[in-house]
This record gives structure tokens, C-alpha cells and sequence, in this order.
């Protein structure tokens, strides 16, 4: 049984410290720190089919360079809830933990990996994750939601997004789809959305197309180089603008396209010192692109002969292509074969795992942000293109790795980029949503909207820089009539099963059990038994701020 924790949720339970208004959930900030590490021999070579191997030795090697002695392990039941919560986006059922305890196999963790890598949630958890990368949230995410929708397109995107993942679609292959939005299938139609959906807005697309692909913020150059990281030239950004500055939404038979002219999209920019200079298709980990650019004042000429030939039966209003596409070049020559994309990708898919990356913050990997363990991002970047971008292959070797599967206790001496003991990591609104209402009903399938819409208002990051909570969030946990609903005895539900068990110690052991998957800590068990007991005459309403309690505490609310 795995060591209980002492948790700030659970003070709750002394009486002194009842009143509601106590609901503080807890969160701590994560330094920023950089660590550098030398290149062992050949590691890379030893351990290229295996990249849990990889990922070990490189940590490990950090670990004895810093005399830092890691945590302990997690035992079983810690590591199905931590896994369930990161692949199948949810905690899981009681029953589901038992038996993968009950499990007599050494394989039993690698086996429950490969199933939720399998399941239709894994695919679910991905696509509430990079809908929110590749589209964004609050404020931006919200206002884009609120722009015209033709078609149902943004239902679209999101079926993309999880086909995309459930079927393994290799990650240089979705971006090309969203970055040419040229759909050639209907199943490839919801990837024009991350195009579309920025309403031919160019400087939009450019600062989308920065940090979700390349992992780097551009914003800062529009105006000048970048101040502290000297490799981001304002070249850079008005390059990447120009690369779609010729694309314009357009409705078709077919639904929703991002159609390319063939002319135009020539523009200049100033520095500070107001000189003028033209734009060109350039950006960063690529050479320029040569284009042959109009002399100034001269008036270019549409003409079909500037565009690709129809190919036979092709919808007369389908956009044509042109010869010279900027877009197509963009990815051919800038996106494909560029060690930023797959940096970036692999980094993002371990501070979604680990609790933060290589490079932290995720979008920031420039020179003033070096890696913690850069020879271990360039080697998983190397085995992640060598796989042909298996984004399944990835999350495994990382899930399956030895830093993954250590206890979340700190570690005396070890700052959080060592990866020395598991870091506490934030639910995201989707999975506190689905978390919840597996506690509440006991159903894997529960579904609430409302309850789901306002958890994204109050909880919107997916990857921050800082773990801290806020003010409103912690309002809402202790203060929201649906998680209220959701903690009332009735209909069946959790909180109605609890009350119903008539011996105090039995109840609270069940409620930890569905809540936080471990028994309660020896103090834990004699408070709350003598909090119940005190109200034995009234057990639902007891029953309910217990159960409150457990679900609205950090405990619950971390991934640990």
C-alpha cells in the first residue's frame, strides 16, 4: 500500500478548520532552472530502439551529476491513477485499479499503457489538449469560437483532431494538413479550422503557427529582433506572415477552404529606426526562399496559367493551387525536415507527461531558454523522426520510463528539472471535468456541459508556466452549485452510496478509496470518524461535506 499523503485537502477535515471558506486548493510555483549535462559515448546508439532506456540513462546521468538521490517508486495503485489520468484524460473506477493490482503479470503496467493508448479516450484526452494548442483558449480561444462556424466546421476540426490521434497519424502529417488546409479527403476536412478559423487574419496565423509548430513565441519581433534571444530576427516573423498572407477563406460546395493566389502578399516592414525592408519567405532553421518579386509600383496580373492544371473531376469551385505556393513551400522546405519541429512536438509531449519540459516554458525554446537535458531532447527528436513521427510511440517511452514512475514526495536537493521525484501537475479543466463525475456517479461515460463549459472558464491553462491557483478557481470549487449537485446524496450517485454505509470508518475508507484510490492516512481516519460521528443524527449532510472535501482538495484535483 503506498504511503499516505499528507495532503492540505484533507486539513479540511479538523474541525477547526471546517468552515468553507478553507477550501484553498493548493499549488505551488515551479522554478525556472537550467541544468547542463555532458554527452555520454554512444548513448544515443545504445539505446535508439529503446527510448524508455534513452530517457533513463540521460535522467540518471543528471541525477549522479548532481549527488541527488530520486524518489522511491510509485506502487501500483498511484500509477494507474497518475496513468489513467494522462492517457484516458479521467481517473479511474475503483474496480478498474483492482484489477490491474490483481494482475499477476511483471508486464501489467506496459499491458494497461497499451490498452489506454488503444482506447477511444486516449484519443479524446489528445484532442482536448492540442485543440487548445493549435486553436487556444481564453481570451483569444473564445473570441475565434465565437467567429462563423460554416458547417459545423469546428465539430469538424475536433473529429479530426481524435481520428487523428486514435489512428496513430503521424505528427509531421497533421501539420501539413492544418498548415495547407487542402483537405484531399473528408476525413482530412476539420484540419482547414486552424487556418480558417483566424478569418484571414495573417499576423494570427503567424503567432499560432510559431509556438504550436516550431515551440517558439514570435510576438516580441514584430517590431524589432528579439531583445534576448538573438537567432529571432523581425525578419522572421513577417516572413512567416507572408508565407499565408495570400490565402483567403472561401465557402464551396465541398464546405469550408482556404483558397492561395498565386499574386500579391509582397509587403515591407520598419524597424525602430523606421528603415523600411521588404519581407521575405524566411524563418527560422531554414535558408530563404527565393521569389521573384514585382518591380515597386508595378501592378501584377492574375492569370490561370499561374495555377496548377484542374486535376479531371475535380468540383468546379474547388480553389485552384498555384504553381508557386507559399504554403506548399512553407512546409516542404521550412516545416519538413526542420529539427525545431520535431523538438518541439517531443517537448510538449513530455510536459504534458512529466509536468514540465526539457525547455520550460513549452513555447519558449530559444536560446535564453536551454534545456535541462539537451542531449536527451536531441536524441528523442532524432527517434521521433526516425519512427516517422509515431506521436503512440513517444507517449509510451515516456509513460513506461523510470522518472515517470517515481513517487511525487520531494527529493532534498533536487530542483524540478532534474525530474527526481514525480511533479505535481494541474488537471486540466476537460480532465477535472471527467475526473469528477467518475467520483460523483461512477460512470466512465457521465457527461455534464455545463459543468464541463464553466470548469473551462475557471481553469483554462493547459501547459502553464506557473502552477498557481487563483482566486476565482478556488471561489468555484467551494462556492458552485454544480459541484454542490454533484456532492448531494440522491439519484443513486456516490455521495447517496457513501451515506448509506452505516459504520463511520467503513465510509470514510470508501470514500478515499473512489476519490484518491488509497486508504487514509491513520490521522486522516480518526478525524473524519469523529466528524461523522459527531453528526451521526444527520449522515447526508455529513456525508456531503466529507465528500465535498475530498473532491474540492488539491489531492484531488493534482495528478501526482
Amino acid at each position: 500500500m503506498r504511503v499516505p499523503r499528507n495532503r492540505p485537502s484533507l486539513n479540511l477535515l479538523r474541525r477547526d478548520r471546517w468552515p468553507i471558506y478553507t477550501a484553498i486548493i493548493a499549488a505551488g510555483l515551479i522554478p525556472v532552472a537550467v541544468a547542463v549535462s555532458d554527452r555520454p559515448v554512444a548513448a544515443a546508439q545504445a539505446a535508439q530502439s529503446q527510448p524508455s532506456t534513452l530517457i533513463n540513462q540521460w535522467v540518471e546521468r543528471r541525477w549522479s551529476a548532481k549527488q541527488v538521490s530520486p524518489a522511491p517508486g510509485v506502487d501500483d495503485r498511484a500509477f494507474a491513477r497518475r496513468v489513467y489520468l494522462d492517457l484516458a484524460g479521467r481517473i479511474p473506477t475503483p474496480s478498474e485499479v483492482d484489477s490491474f493490482v490483481a494482475d499477476p503479470g511483471d508486464d501489467r503496467r506496459p499491458k494497461l499503457v497499451d490498452r489506454l493508448l488503444a482506447s477511444p479516450e486516449y484519443a479524446q484526452r489528445m484532442r482536448d489538449v492540442f485543440d487548445v494548442v493549435f486553436i487556444g483558449r481564453k481570451p483569444e480561444g473564445q473570441r475565434r469560437r465565437r467567429a462563423p462556424n460554416p458547417e459545423g466546421l469546428r465539430g469538424e476540426w475536433l473529429a479530426y483532431l481524435e481520428r487523428s490521434f486514435a489512428e496513430n497519424r503521424p505528427w509531421d502529417r497533421m501539420l501539413q494538413d492544418m498548415l495547407l488546409s487542402r483537405p484531399e479527403t473528408p476525413a482530412e476536412k476539420g484540419a482547414v479550422w486552424f487556418l480558417f478559423s483566424r478569418q484571414d487574419k495573417y499576423q494570427d496565423i503567424a503567432e499560432a503557427v510559431s509556438p504550436s509548430v516550431f515551440g517558439v513565441q514570435i510576438q516580441c519581433a514584430q517590431c524589432h529582433d528579439h531583445p534576448l534571444a538573438e537567432e529571432i530576427k523581425q525578419s522572421h516573423y513577417w516572413g512567416l506572415v507572408a508565407f499565408f498572407n495570400r490565402g483567403k477563406n472561401r465557402m464551396t460546395k465541398q464546405g469550408p477552404r482556404v483558397a492561395e493566389s498565386a499574386i500579391g502578399g509582397f509587403a515591407n516592414f520598419a524597424n525602430l529606426s523606421g528603415e523600411s525592408q521588404p519581407a521575405q519567405l524566411v524563418f527560422l532553421g531554414a535558408p530563404k526562399i527565393d521569389e521573384t518579386r514585382p518591380p515597386d509600383g508595378a501592378k501584377e496580373q492574375d492569370s490561370p496559367d499561374l495555377y496548377e492544371p484542374r486535376s479531371e473531376g475535380a468540383p468546379s469551385d474547388e480553389p485552384p493551387v498555384p504553381k508557386f505556393s507559399r504554403r506548399a513551400r512553407f512546409v516542404e522546405q521550412v516545416v519538413n525536415g526542420n529539427r525545431l519541429v520535431a523538438r518541439a512536438a517531443v517537448n510538449r509531449f513530455w510536459a504534458l507527461l512529466m509536468g514540465r519540459g526539457l525547455v520550460h516554458p513549452v513555447d519558449k525554446m530559444d536560446s535564453q531558454h536551454p534545456a535541462s537535458h539537451p542531449e536527451l531532447l536531441d536524441d528523442l527528436a532524432r527517434d521521433f523522426e526516425a519512427s516517422g513521427f509515431d506521436v503512440k510511440r513517444l507517449v509510451r517511452a515516456i509513460v513506461l520510463s523510470r522518472p515517470y514512475q517515481l513517487d511525487s514526495h520531494p527529493v532534498a536537493g533536487a530542483q524540478p528539472e532534474l525530474f527526481a521525484n514525480g511533479l505535481e501537475k494541474p488537471l486540466t479543466a476537460e480532465v477535472l471535468h471527467r475526473s469528477l463525475l467518475v467520483a460523483a456517479t461512477g460512470k466512465v461515460d457521465a457527461a455534464n456541459p455545463e459543468l464541463r463549459a464553466e470548469l473551462i472558464e475557471a481553469f483554462p491553462d493547459v501547459f502553464p508556466e506557473e502552477n498557481l491557483s487563483s482566486l476565482p478557481q478556488t471561489m468555484f470549487m467551494t462556492n458552485s452549485p454544480l459541484i454542490q449537485q454533484l456532492v448531494r446524496p440522491g439519484g443513486g450517485n456516490t455521495a447517496e452510496r457513501l451515506a448509506a454505509i452505516a459504520d463511520p470508518a467503513q465510509r470514510v475508507r470508501e470514500a478515499f478509496r473512489i476519490a484518491y484510490h488509497r486508504e487514509p492516512a491513520p490521522d486522516e481516519l480518526k478525524e473524519t470518524i469523529a466528524y461523522l460521528t459527531a453528526r451521526k443524527d444527520r449522515p447526508q449532510q455529513a456525508t456531503t461535506q466529507l465528500w465535498w472535501a475530498l473532491l474540492a482538495g488539491a489531492e484531488f484535483r493534482f495528478n501526482h
